[in-house]
């Protein structure tokens, strides 16, 4: 037994802090009934400073950047000050030494309290896990602050008064705001974020009915908001290349709007250097491209009529002045576009029927500097430097330009007696232009069984799915350019490319499996 305790390291103790409350100088105080410390190599009497007040703010910075434990345990913590207390239980922290923290986690948060006007607020939520945590540089004071490689949050609930509105009103004056889930990943090399990821699932804020941003809402045909969110960005330090591979915000029946771009010349000390270097390193930067689209599912009608409320007009009257003011007006705004009035006629098409539209910016001669951009005072001089595609793939309008006769197609062409036409060959469309085409309509195919599938796409977002004989609704949503699907039973939802040719769709998931379905107009099976 001697020799086993003499081989094991001096620094593995198990120890145990009772009632440790930390006050501060506004009357609040956080109070740890326990603090249990596993494998650690700190004394008690060190431990026990890392909480007291009287210990200097750089010793205790020295002993959290000594501290070593295979875990940490707090069973609850109870956060009070003069207006509210809120209780965190199950605190735990795993693989803790040299400024890291290998595994984070509470169980659940659950506090009640008031505002200085007196108005309840209540916070209750799920598990919060971080991985991979590193405080290093926080420990040193250094640029660069925490860096993970996993962070989740779930099923949080905050409710909290409008200030404006009384509590007498109908319906209260509460804001209730939910969360369902938020992840975020993370690759660092170093302080260097290579890669980033975030998803925010189930975001909704509901105002008070009775509240200004009620009311406003309200006109609109929303009683709350109801929103997700999906980003991705990469990386090269090599070649300075900051790419935004997707921003892609969804909106229940409103729209989905997508973003996507490209940032040469980006310095590392953008993400690692001081104050003035991160800034300096930024406006060095120059911009390859911008990608932005939206998928209406519902926002653009409700705006409409909206505005045609305020303005006392039938919104189909509105509708009609706001396309013939988009034809007349967005090619003035354009001047210097050598295509400015297509892309007045691609914006008026969408809204005289709001579907999809996309719009692409490109520089005529290489990247342009953030510098440069911010130079830029009028629209003529952008568009002598940055080349614009604006589409839609709302239909046509009467009287819409029509487009450029081929160089290729001499006009003594014409005076030939005229050749018998092939059949056109179906458009092949993709991205948003393919999905578009699905939205209102239904597929039939087969399922893996060989048994009948079809499914029904509703402008809100909303799927119908008959599965054989069995029914389903789920919901869709356009991130990146693919179209993803999430049912009840779904533990994550499912992304597609989509392509459309003719009547038939092809769906192809990330493996490059794809399967094709037939195209039919409506609803035909009343899903």
């Amino acid at each position: 037994m001697m020799a086993g305790a003499l081989a094991s390291p001096a620094w593995a103790l198990d120890t145990t802090l009772e009632n440790v409350v930390i006050n501060d100088k506004d009357g609040g105080s956080v109070t740890f009934p326990r603090v249990e410390f596993t494998g650690t190599n700190l004394a008690q009497d060190e431990l026990a400073k890392l909480f007291a007040e009287a210990t200097p703010a750089d010793e205790k910075k020295a002993l959290f950047a000594k501290l070593k434990a295979d875990k940490i345990a707090i069973p609850k913590a109870v956060v009070t000050n003069k207006n509210s207390t809120i209780t965190v239980s199950g605190i735990a922290a795993g693989a803790v030494g040299d400024g890291k923290v290998g595994h984070a986690e509470l169980a659940g948060i659950d506090g009640a309290g008031k505002t200085d006007e007196g108005g309840p607020v209540t916070i209750k939520s799920g598990p919060v896990v971080l991985d991979g945590a590193d405080l290093s540089a926080l420990l040193a004071a250094n640029p660069g602050g925490l860096r993970f490689s996993r962070f989740s949050w779930t099923n949080l609930a905050i409710t909290a008064p409008d200030k404006d509105t009384p509590a007498t009103a109908a319906g209260g004056n509460l804001y209730t705001i939910n969360l369902g889930a938020l992840t975020a990943d993370a690759t660092f090399d170093g302080s260097i974020p290579l890669k980033g990821a975030m998803s925010i699932k189930g975001l909704s804020v509901q105002p008070p009915t009775a509240a200004v941003a009620g009311q406003q809402l309200k006109a609109a045909g929303y009683d709350k908001l109801e929103l997700a969110l999906d980003f991705g960005s990469t990386y090269d330090p090599a070649t300075k290349t900051l790419t935004l591979d997707n921003l892609t915000i969804n909106g229940a029946n409103a729209g989905s709007l997508q973003l996507k771009s490209t940032f040469g010349g980006v310095d590392k000390a953008a993400f690692a250097g001081g104050g003035n270097e991160r800034t300096l390193a930024l406006l060095q930067g120059t911009i390859s491209g911008v990608e932005l689209g939206y998928v209406d599912a519902g926002l653009a009608a409700k705006l409409i009529g909206l505005f045609a409320q305020q303005q006392g007009k039938q919104p189909a009257a509105l509708q009609a002045e706001t396309v013939a003011m988009a034809r007349q007006v967005v090619p003035l705004l354009l001047a210097g576009a050598p295509n400015a009035q297509a892309i007045g006629d691609a914006v008026a098409r969408f809204v005289a029927q709001p579907t999809s539209i996309s719009v692409a910016l490109k520089p005529k001669a290489g990247p342009i500097g953030f510098v440069d951009l911010v130079g830029i005072k009028d629209p003529a001089t952008f568009f002598a430097k940055v080349d614009a595609d604006v589409k839609s793939a709302s239909p046509a309008l009467p009287g819409a330009a029509a487009p450029a006769p081929s160089p290729a197609s001499p006009s003594v062409a014409s005076a030939a007696p005229p050749a018998t036409a092939a059949p056109a060959a179906p458009r092949r469309l993709t991205g948003l232009d393919a999905w578009n085409a699905l939205v209102g309509n239904t597929i039939a195919g087969k399922n893996s069984d060989g048994d009948p599938l079809f499914e029904f796409y509703l402008k809100n977002g909303t799927v119908k799915q008959l599965d054989d004989d069995e029914t389903a609704t789920g919901k869709w949503s356009v991130k990146g350019g693919k179209v993803c699907f999430e049912f009840p039973d779904d533990d994550e939802e499912t992304c597609y490319s989509v392509t459309v040719e003719g009547n038939i769709a092809t769906f192809t998931d990330d493996d490059g499996s794809g399967k094709r379905y037939e195209i039919l107009a409506g609803n035909p099976k009343r899903l």
